[in-house]
């Protein structure tokens, strides 16, 4: 079954009122006061005295210290020195084999290859960037 709206039926929403004229409110009036100026004292300006260089005071002699006597050395006694098991640390996750990642003397090389030719972009990359850099600066120069 299809729903069709009939026009007659359906309810029209009626337009706003236009909005109530309000009248603007005066200016304030502006009242012209003279600006009172102050004058600052003239700054006076005092030459110092010119300065003497006077000799510094005699030093006096410092007291001499008497030498301390030497503190006897004790024999200590030899303790023999206990290897103390070494403590875990603990941790959430448990030790990388490193050997399993790397083997000794056997590298990846299409791994270095793709490195080497990214490195090589980047250098090359650079090099667009000073040239271009350096034209600019002549240009501007001139």
């Amino acid at each position: 079954m299809v729903a069709v709206p009939l026009p007659a039926l359906a309810a029209t929403p009626t337009p706003d009122p236009p909005p109530l004229a309000v009248a603007p409110e005066p200016p304030p009036v502006a009242r012209t006061e003279p600006a009172q100026v102050r004058q600052a004292p003239a700054p006076v300006v005092r030459k110092a005295a010119p300065m003497v260089r006077s000799e510094p005071p005699a030093a006096t002699p410092r007291p001499v210290a008497k030498p301390k006597p030497e503190p006897v050395a004790e024999p200590r006694p030899v303790v023999k020195a206990v290897a103390a098991p070494a403590a875990r640390v603990p941790h959430d996750r448990g030790p990388v084999p490193l050997a399993a990642l790397v083997t000794a003397g056997e590298l990846d090389r299409g791994l270095l290859t793709v490195g080497g030719i990214a490195l090589f972009l980047v250098a090359c990359s650079g090099l667009v960037v000073l040239v271009s850099a350096s034209r600019e600066w002549r240009r501007l120069a001139t």
